[in-house]
């Protein structure tokens, strides 16, 4: 063989592994199996899940589905840190399909979650709003306290800002919002529960002192004046049957039995009238003033001064009338009890000095609305 043709046959020797090496080391470093758009799949589904609450509504799975994506990125990053001929990929594809899998899951059953809990906040919200209605309905006749007050209007606020997160599709921080305004409605309505409970145990008591009143006028066939503070009523009677009834408006404090001078409370008890007044007599255009303060309520004044229930400089008041000037349609008075002007005409020709005039609380029970 000639020396040309050996030289060439020994080039194609040492050429051959490599000719035959090359395709397999780019096969070899080209894998099909590369993870990136596994990794990216289940990345997508783990922000659609994280879209829908689903960390809030199945918190469980959703984890499990950010723990499996975390232990194929931890993999992938392993294995690219190793020569590309020892590289594997198939733990770090299998760990981003389980993630993907769990996370679609998550987002399936946060969606179902998302559309019943927006049902539930719907009736949660209508629901508080009528309690509110029927709270207000059933107590609007009686003047709140301060904590009662502040009570009712945080829960109100507390709704409108439930409301707001439940349009924002927010359901579950909706939720935490109504929780939070259904215990300061609560506490107002255990509150005023509690005012008017306390109220209505004078109840028997009224009912005895009217009833001796209405015997009274029956007996001698006279004329009485009942005043009702919780019907908001002003009812002549003649020989024990009722001739007139009249709305009326009292002082702001009217739910107190009057105890001193500026406490704007209406007093309770049997009174008289002592004097008519019109013309330039009263700036009420007519009036009626009654015997307040009585014997039972000077005695009553004393006692809560050495209680220490009242100021010991505490003035008893007097000049308690029922006059004209109504009609305002709020509680306006000083503790006086006023009837418009065209009913004050009326009253005035009906009664006269000495003409009896009992004020209770009620006569009737309490029934909130329902």
């Amino acid at each position: 063989m000639k020396k040309g043709k050996r030289r060439k046959l020994k080039v194609i020797i040492i050429l051959l592994p490599i000719i035959f090496a090359v395709p397999g080391y780019f096969l070899l470093f080209n894998r099909t199996d590369n993870p990136s758009s596994k990794i990216r799949e289940a990345r997508n589904a783990l922000s659609e899940a994280k879209k829908v609450n689903a960390g809030k509504y199945v918190g469980h799975l959703y984890a499990e589905a950010l723990g499996f994506y975390d232990s194929a990125m931890i993999l992938w990053k392993k294995e690219n840190e190793k020569l590309p001929p020892f590289r594997n990929f198939d733990s770090v594809i299998l760990f981003a399909e389980t993630s993907r899998e769990k996370a679609a899951e998550a987002y399936k059953l946060a969606v179902a979650g998302n559309a019943h809990l927006k049902k539930t906040m719907e009736k949660d919200i209508s629901l508080l709003e009528h309690g509110i209605i029927l709270f207000e309905n059933s107590y609007s006749v009686f003047p709140p306290d301060q904590e009662t007050t502040k009570n009712l209007e945080s829960g109100k606020l507390l709704l409108a800002e439930s409301k707001i997160l439940f349009r924002k599709s927010e359901y579950h921080a909706c939720g935490e919002k109504l929780l939070s305004a259904k215990s300061r409605i609560e506490k107002a309505r255990l509150l005023m529960e509690k005012k008017v409970i306390q109220y209505f145990s004078k109840l028997p008591e009224w009912k005895s002192l009217a009833d001796k009143t209405i015997r009274t006028s029956s007996g001698n066939g006279s004329v009485a004046i009942i005043v009702d503070k919780y019907a908001r009523t002003c009812t002549v009677y003649k020989s024990g049957k009722t001739v007139k009834v009249f709305p009326i408006e009292m002082g702001k404090n009217w739910m107190n039995h009057k105890k001193m001078k500026g406490d704007h409370a209406t007093p309770e008890g049997a009174y008289k009238i002592t004097s008519k007044k019109d013309g330039n007599k009263t700036k009420y255009y007519k009036a009626l003033l009654i015997d307040y303060p009585n014997e039972n309520d000077k005695q009553r004044f004393k006692k809560d001064k050495k209680k220490g229930l009242i100021p010991q400089n505490a003035d008893i008041g007097s000049l308690i009338e029922i006059h004209g000037g109504g009609g305002r349609g709020e509680d306006w008075t000083s503790g006086c009890v006023a009837l418009t002007n065209d009913n004050m005409d009326e009253l005035f020709k009906l009664v006269s000095v000495g003409t009896p005039v009992t004020i209770v609380g009620a006569l009737e029970e309490f029934r909130p609305e329902n």
